[in-house]
């Protein structure tokens, strides 16, 4: 053996040793980070169990500001004029104007008719962000200030309550966010509450056409408060009294399985379970709310609604006793399957 050849099988040598080394290292943090990540004690923070409702309620929202929906002209001495235009957007919350808050539509057209004409100054939330910005409101031809803006102060419809606690009272409903329906923005909320419901009728989804949950709200039986928005679902606090609904067992996302379950739902006006499969399971989706693939399987609940139709959201899922999740979307061309969101999630 040469020198050369020596050489060279001891340099081979001890990079090997170098990667390997190096490999060890990666495996060792690795296995520390594992251990010690959020994500590994996920789990151990998850209450043990929650009181699982699957009520069809009322949710009424009132935004924390004026969202606005869109930009209008005004009919002026001038011409068709936009003083809104290019400073407002869809989808921004109008938080002030000259440095008084504004609570609802009736304070926004207070604060432009007081102007008369002079530039207002607001502050606007866009994209999380608080801005400022100046409008100066124009007359038009009936002698009234205005802004040349369409805004909405607040929302309500039906939906399901998922579960609440029965130690702190703090509910999750929908398994997913209410967004505006005319900017498709999340709606952020300041205060809101939670009435029972009246269904009225029931319109059946067919491929093409989801269908929905029709009833009323009703108002003098508000049974909680709602003060979060989020893209996970809405949230607040039940009042005291209301103690509908059974305890189960909270099953982390590890426990989940393909195979059988049911939902719980009240859509026949008393909350009854309804076999359902789990068809499909993401534990790494980036969407929170589209974890799991779901197909109503229960024959009662087909001829009633089709399938998933607007209302069931946050319909809990039960597998092997334990609450894992949530109905949260249907699928627009298959209206007897759709996505849930983990109940961690919601937690």
């Amino acid at each position: 053996m040469c020198f050369a050849d020596f050489f060279c099988k001891k340099i081979i040598s001890k990079r090997r040793l170098a990667e390997l080394l190096i490999l060890f290292s990666i495996c060792f943090f690795i296995v520390n980070y594992t251990k010690n990540s959020p994500a590994a004690s996920v789990s151990s923070q998850l209450p043990q169990e929650v009181i699982v409702s699957g009520e069809i309620v009322g949710i009424r929202i009132d935004m924390d500001g004026i969202m606005v929906l869109g930009i209008t002209g005004l009919d002026t001495d001038s011409g068709r004029q936009y003083p809104a235009g290019g400073v407002f957007r869809d989808g921004d919350c109008i938080l002030s104007a000259d440095g008084k808050k504004l609570e609802n539509k009736e304070d926004l057209i207070n604060a432009v008719e007081r102007s008369e004409g002079r530039s207002i100054d607001f502050v606007i939330k866009r994209n999380g962000r608080e801005i400022k910005a100046s409008v100066v409101p124009l007359k038009g031809y009936d002698g009234v200030y205005r802004l040349g803006v369409w805004v909405r102060d607040s929302t309500q419809g039906l939906g399901t309550l998922t579960f609440y606690n029965k130690n702190d009272r703090h509910f999750g409903a929908l398994g997913h966010g209410i967004t505006d329906v005319d900017t498709g923005k999340l709606m952020s909320a300041e205060d809101g509450e939670l009435y029972r419901a009246d269904i009225t009728a029931v319109v059946k989804g067919k491929k093409g056409s989801p269908g929905e949950l029709i009833g009323e709200l009703s108002y003098n039986d508000a049974i909680g408060r709602v003060y979060e928005n989020n893209k996970d679902g809405v949230y607040g606090n039940v009042y005291e009294g209301f103690a509908e609904g059974k305890a189960y067992r909270v099953g982390d996302k590890n426990s989940i399985r393909t195979g059988e379950a049911y939902i719980l739902s009240g859509i026949s006006g008393k909350v009854e379970k309804y076999s359902v499969r789990i068809e499909g399971i993401n534990r790494l989706s980036h969407d929170s709310t589209k974890c799991m693939t779901v197909r109503i399987t229960d024959k009662r609940l087909l001829d009633m609604t089709g399938g998933i139709i607007q209302g069931m959201s946050g319909s809990p899922i039960v597998q092997n006793d334990r609450v894992v999740g949530a109905l949260t979307h249907v699928f627009l061309n298959a209206p007897d399957r759709g996505y849930g969101i983990f109940i961690e999630n919601m937690l």
